[in-house]
């Protein structure tokens, strides 16, 4: 049975409270949900269950922006500088403590910037894979670097996303290291408004999708 701790560091300008469900194995995963859709909520949860069935260590780095006025008001530098920030000191620590052969990162929404800082700056994410949900392909800037990742990538989005920029996602699909999976009418939670039993079909496919990407890509 894995153990269960928490993992305290501080971050840019408060403490960041994680979750780490060690398996005590090679493998990780690192969880970095989006502002407020947490590690507890579906997408998470479930790809947590299916890396957790894989023997993988989960770390959930539980920043909390959501509930932070000073980080909606401050610039988009200094939000991009103060994620990264949360999140390097959050894998830093784990990284430290021992090596991994296999990691897997799953990043939703913001956790897309959180992604990218963290394959910028730490060497051992060179061959992490990476599982993208709902990234803000809105934004040029990340698209840029979303571009210039040649990491393993499952990137999935809905079309009814705000996110969702078609010639963006057109453009980062055409990468052969990337999968894209493009759900119709799905929108920011991948689900479809109002309609539960939809949305329940394609929390179930994208379980399929990451469950495959997981088994093709070992």
């Amino acid at each position: 049975m894995a153990n269960i701790t928490k993992s305290i560091v501080m971050g840019y300008r408060e403490e960041l409270v994680n979750m780490l469900v060690d398996a005590e194995g090679k493998r990780l995963a690192i969880l970095l949900p989006g502002v407020g859709y947490n590690n507890d909520m579906p997408l998470q949860y479930y790809s947590s269950k299916i890396l957790s069935s894989k023997e993988y260590s989960i770390l959930k780095v539980n920043y909390r922006y959501n509930d932070n006025e000073e980080f909606y008001n401050t610039s988009h530098e200094e939000k991009r500088n103060w994620i990264r920030a949360d999140v390097i000191a959050s894998i830093e620590t784990i990284l430290k403590e021992r090596e991994f052969e296999e990691i897997i990162l799953v990043c939703k929404s913001i956790g897309t910037i959180a992604g990218i800082e963290s394959l910028k700056t730490i060497k051992e994410l060179k061959n992490a894979k990476i599982i993208w949900l709902t990234p803000l392909t809105h934004i040029d800037e990340i698209v840029n670097d979303l571009n210039e990742i040649g990491n393993e990538s499952l990137l999935i989005i809905g079309t009814n996303d705000p996110c969702y920029v078609q010639e963006n996602v057109d453009l980062i699909g055409v990468r052969q290291n990337y999968k894209n999976v493009i759900i119709p009418n799905a929108d920011h939670s991948l689900e479809v408004s109002g309609d539960i039993q939809q949305s329940i079909k394609i929390i179930e496919g994208i379980v399929k999708e990451i469950q495959n990407f997981i088994d093709t890509s070992r």
